[in-house]
């Protein structure tokens, strides 16, 4: 009986006869390196690169629905204004549009400020875009809705 180490016993002839990992190489033309190979400086970057449409698209309809809310919150002060006895019934244009201007540029101030916070947070590092997109919404959210509800109490 041949033992596994023996010269003469077939498993050993079997290894022999295949391939080596030297030949490997030339037989191996369609492998592709699996991602889990990859640098994490490499995968973090494109991670990064992948976030920026998705992160754009959210503060640019952030931005738009702000100004849409914050035309409608202007427009509801000039009317309580209007009640307290202002001399004309018709908004004017340009102080309604200031407002609104106001209005968006406070709440963009708070939702930078709160995506500043976010990406000082070691835990959203991972993908600081999306989180930092995400905490700019909140933020301008938050702030509008805070005019709102400040608007709603005027008798």
């Amino acid at each position: 009986m041949h033992t596994p180490l023996d010269p003469a016993s077939d498993v050993t002839r079997k290894r022999d006869a295949r391939a080596s990992w030297s030949n490997l190489a030339a037989d191996a033309h369609g492998v592709v390196p699996l991602h889990q190979n990859a640098s994490p400086d490499a995968d973090r970057s494109a991670a990064w690169r992948s976030d920026l449409p998705d992160a754009a698209r959210l503060v640019r309809h952030t931005v738009s629905v702000g100004a849409l809310a914050s035309g409608v919150i202007e427009y509801m002060g000039w009317q309580i204004a209007q009640r307290a006895g202002a001399p004309s019934n018709v908004v004017p244009l340009g102080e309604w549009a200031l407002g609104l201007l106001r209005n968006l540029g406070g709440a963009a101030a708070i939702g930078l400020a709160l995506a500043c916070v976010v990406l000082l947070v070691p835990r959203f590092r991972k993908h600081p875009l999306r989180a930092a997109s995400a905490a700019f919404a909140f933020g301008v959210a938050a702030f509008l809705g805070f005019l709102f509800f400040l608007v709603s109490l005027a008798p």
